[in-house]
């Protein structure tokens, strides 16, 4: 597992117990999240725009502020953001589908887009241009980190390695870290992470049907039945 170890553990109770029962999870981040320190000025703003559940978590707004629209990607950080507290209005699998969402309902700003320093999709950029005023504030950052020596040396012993990756960036950092590891069977929630991870030796390397933890956690569930059998232990990382 290699979100931070929150979103790691929250990942891992998606999946059935028989699964767990064939496999040796092991939480090694490729990604550190540091709230920001900047205050956030609402004044002015019509609604906000999350785009992860880090964003909604990071950004220093008090309660009685969130009574205002939230747009947000995924249903998991929809999910969050009503659990604080935000009136969630739109959402959308992807950036591209709530850009097109809030474009084809007319949305009125200007808006603000709560985010990571890291950033894909130029979604303030592609709703400015089609007339919705909107800006960016960075509220946390995503620090990269290595994997630890004794993690690598577990994961290059012969069993076979499930290894799930949610951005494109932690592809990356995946890459350049698990160069030397030859049976993974590599789990991309995009085309877009799937791309850097087709660079790499891999036994199997698979897509998301759709872009968010639960379709994550059904090919992580087929990977296991299919590659991991009961009798054969716990032979699978």
């Amino acid at each position: 597992m290699t979100r931070p170890r929150p979103e790691s553990e929250r990942f891992l109770r998606q999946l059935p117990a028989n699964v767990l029962d064939q496999v040796t999870p092991v939480v090694a981040p490729l990604l550190k999240i540091e709230p920001g320190d900047e205050t956030v000025d609402l004044t002015n703003v019509a609604g906000v725009i999350f785009t992860s559940v880090n964003g909604v978590r990071a950004a220093p707004v008090p309660s009685q502020s969130r009574e205002m629209p939230a747009y947000c990607v995924g249903t998991g950080t929809a999910r969050v953001a009503q659990d604080l507290g935000w009136r969630v209005d739109a959402t959308g699998a992807n950036a591209d589908e709530l850009v097109a969402t809030l474009i084809g309902s007319q949305t009125q700003g200007p808006l603000l887009h709560l985010c990571g320093r890291h950033t894909r999709g130029k979604i303030a950029e592609r709703l400015g241009d089609a007339g919705c005023q909107t800006r960016r504030q960075v509220v946390y950052d995503q620090k990269l980190l290595p994997i630890d020596d004794k993690i690598l040396e577990t994961l290059q012993q012969n069993a076979p390695v499930i290894a799930p990756i949610f951005s494109p960036r932690t592809a990356r950092q995946f890459v350049s870290q698990c160069r030397e590891i030859r049976h993974l069977h590599l789990v991309a929630m995009s085309s877009a992470v799937a791309e850097p991870l087709s660079a790499m030796a891999h036994l199997t390397l698979s897509v998301a049907k759709q872009p968010n933890a639960a379709s994550m956690a059904s090919v992580v569930e087929m990977l296991v039945h299919r590659h991991c059998r009961v009798e054969s232990g716990r032979g699978a990382q």
